[in-house]
């Protein structure tokens, strides 16, 4: 990314939550909201991001919510904001889109266990209602055999990509080429210590990178090494809620 992309960051349609993984409690769990067509989507709501979203008085802005995998740091406060939302705010069942009938019973089966009746507190609605937002499915290239997916949203000349867990970047970048997105930059998650299957190690990141702007998320800013060039959102106060 050259300098005139860092600048373009204060414009961009995404805030950020929590910029964090499963472990850099410090910095709460990734999840992040996009401003588009007139509503606001949360990306994922792990158990530090409820939390987050009151304190921030942002809880009550949230229009609809997105869940890229059921790893419970993107999911394991999704049933404190579904009752915030019914009960509290008084605004009924919360919509959460879902990109797959499969996907929906999985969500409806991890819910059913703190919501009981799951019908009557969430509005299950398909991306499909969506204008200008899609995913990518990435199923087991975080997990074997785990459902995940990457969502992208197309507005104003651009596409914001937002990878969710994802050990092969090599995939998603060629999927984006493939559906031909335009102008995408992409918000992918980043490991830093050692390459692993279950999420994308920096230096392949910093080679993808030269193909669309990228910056990371889902680590501890204070753990890059020293020849790393990615931007990490941490870094960017304007991209963080």
């Amino acid at each position: 990314m050259d300098q005139s992309d860092v600048m373009d960051a204060a414009v961009l349609p995404i805030r950020f939550v929590g910029t964090g993984g499963a472990f850099e409690t410090a910095y709460g769990n990734s999840a992040a909201i996009v401003t588009h067509g007139g509503v606001r989507l949360l990306i994922d709501c792990g158990h530090a991001t409820y939390p987050r979203l009151v304190a921030r008085d942002l809880a009550a802005s949230i229009d609809g919510v997105l869940i890229t995998h059921l790893h419970d740091d993107h999911v394991g406060s999704l049933s404190s904001l579904i009752f915030y939302h019914q009960y509290v705010l008084q605004k009924g069942r919360l919509k959460l889109y879902v990109p797959s009938l499969g996907f929906q019973g999985l969500l409806t089966g991890f819910l059913s266990y703190s919501l009981q009746d799951v019908a009557s507190r969430v509005d299950f609605r398909p991306i499909a209602e969506l204008a200008g937002v899609g995913f990518i499915d990435t199923h087991g290239r975080h997990v074997p055999g785990m459902q995940t997916y990457a969502y992208y949203f197309e507005q104003n000349g651009l596409t914001i990509v937002y990878s969710g867990d994802n050990g092969d970047p090599d995939y998603l970048y060629e999927q984006i080429s493939a559906r031909q997105l335009k102008a995408p930059i992409v918000f992918h998650e980043v490991f830093f210590h050692f390459k692993m299957t279950s999420h994308a190690y920096y230096q392949d990141l910093m080679r993808l990178a030269k193909t669309y702007p990228t910056y990371g998320y889902h680590c501890n800013p204070d753990h890059a090494p020293a020849d790393n060039t990615l931007p990490l959102v941490a870094n960017f106060p304007e991209l963080n809620c």
